[in-house]
């Protein structure tokens, strides 16, 4: 069966692509899951844009990290805008699979800061920084980011309803959620330390995120990627940002998630036809 895995990981991305987009795909997942029934959490070969990496993962719920296939659109920003020697930061690391490929593009010379603030999928972000020798470049922190540096209690959230998926995620902020977490403002973190690219995906909590690093964007003016959850025009998170100075496109759309990419208009990271899309910020 690994033999199935590794041709479909040898396809070319855009077929990759086209293939888990296509009516088959639902046809395609029932049978990979079908490889590891019994042990759903294995350490996997991925594809790329990481070949050559591997990543301890849920098979029935983290395949397209596998087939190189997760938000194709974020992989793409942090490919083009990240060079040798950057400061990255991931809020919202999850298991790694961005934090890895952060720490691909940014090399020996460069530093990766990940926060994930839900202690399960904290340590197999550890375990998979570890595996493919990362430690000397990522910055693990259990963590959540938001607006101050404090404790607060978050909501836990599942990726599926219908299943109790062991690698789950931190949902929103919640006086009764179950969940007391250590929370950082970047601004705090990065008081004497710059970033040069910033990546937010925090379940809806990037407002929150923003407004604590409002002083460090204002001074670095890093490259952003921010997962805007009920993505609209008027979304308050694009209005803090337009009053930043930035400007930005919309990338890829995952439901009522969108992704934005956006930069300080003075700067020279990007374009309205980096991504083909049209620009949703006018600075």
């Amino acid at each position: 069966m690994n033999w199935l895995v590794r041709l479909g990981q040898r396809l070319p991305p855009s077929w990759r692509l086209t293939l888990m987009r296509s009516p088959v795909a639902p046809l395609l997942r029932h049978y990979l899951n079908r490889f590891h029934r019994k042990e759903r959490i294995v350490i996997a070969d991925l594809a790329a844009p990481l070949e050559r990496h591997r990543m301890k993962l849920d098979w029935q719920v983290n395949k397209a990290y596998v087939f190189g296939t997760y938000e194709p659109d974020v992989a793409a920003a942090i490919q083009r805008h990240l060079r040798p020697g950057m400061i990255a930061v991931d809020c919202g690391a999850h298991i790694g699979y961005h934090t890895l490929l952060m720490a691909k593009c940014v090399g020996k010379m460069g530093r990766v800061y990940a926060f994930e603030p839900l202690s399960e999928n904290f340590s197999v972000l550890c375990e998979n920084i570890a595996l493919n020798g990362y430690e000397g470049i990522v910055t693990a922190e259990n963590k959540a980011v938001g607006a101050q540096t404090g404790r607060q209690r978050f909501r836990r959230g599942q990726w599926r309803s219908d299943d109790p998926d062991p690698l789950t995620s931190v949902s929103r902020l919640d006086p009764q959620g179950e969940l007391e977490v250590e929370v950082v403002a970047l601004d705090d973190y990065f008081a004497d330390k710059r970033a040069d690219f910033i990546k937010v995906d925090v379940e809806g909590a990037e407002g929150m995120v923003l407004e604590g690093a409002q002083r460090l964007l204002q001074r670095w003016s890093p490259i952003l990627v921010v997962s805007v959850h009920g993505f609209a025009p008027t979304h308050p998170v694009l209005a803090l940002l337009e009053g930043l100075g930035y400007e930005g496109v919309a990338l890829g759309e995952y439901g009522a998630e969108r992704h934005v990419l956006a930069w300080v208009k003075e700067g020279e990271h990007g374009t309205e036809e980096d991504f083909g899309n049209q620009p949703i910020l006018s600075t």
